[in-house]
């Protein structure tokens, strides 16, 4: 079962540990004081939005995606980087964890991914302060450099 109030805690970890106070989040700099490396690639499979190797630190993403679809996935490859170091050294067969599109995944490890990129990429009270000033959700997306299903589920999360 994932456990998102650790993806979530650990989000905030992190944004709290690069002195992060306004979006947009600059995710290259927060990758890079984690040991990471990023590139862009072409990959065989069409569906696949990026990965992570381990061994080599290196995220890679998908050349063809937008910018901001670039964004999530490099949150959420950031998320396994942080989060499931443990289980990849107990599993090598794991070191490469593709990430295909959100909709119906099942895989723990990639809901939490998931969870730690949302909550990487729009901080709530971040968002809450432009939702407070009446700014459009493509405003917002544009601010956070995401999409705006991203920011839209965002803010369906704001008054739980």
């Amino acid at each position: 079962m994932a456990d998102f109030n650790m993806a979530k805690n650990e989000a905030e970890r992190i944004i709290n540990k690069n002195f992060i106070t306004s979006p947009p989040i600059y995710l290259e700099e927060i990758a890079e004081g984690e040991g990471l490396n990023l590139a862009v690639a072409e990959f065989a499979e069409k569906n696949v939005s990026g990965f992570i190797d381990f061994e080599k630190k290196l995220i890679l993403v998908n050349k063809y995606d937008s910018i901001s679809r670039q964004r999530f996935t490099i949150a959420h490859e950031l998320g396994h980087w942080i989060l499931h170091q443990k289980e990849i050294e107990a599993d090598r067969d794991l070191v490469v964890l593709y990430r295909r599109p959100i909709e119906g995944e099942k895989n723990p490890l990639e809901q939490e991914a998931n969870c730690f990129a949302a909550n990487l990429l729009v901080p709530l009270c971040f968002l809450q302060n432009l939702v407070d000033q009446n700014i459009s959700d493509k405003e917002i997306a544009n601010i956070f450099r995401v999409s705006e299903a991203v920011i839209a589920f965002r803010r369906s999360l704001l008054n739980e």
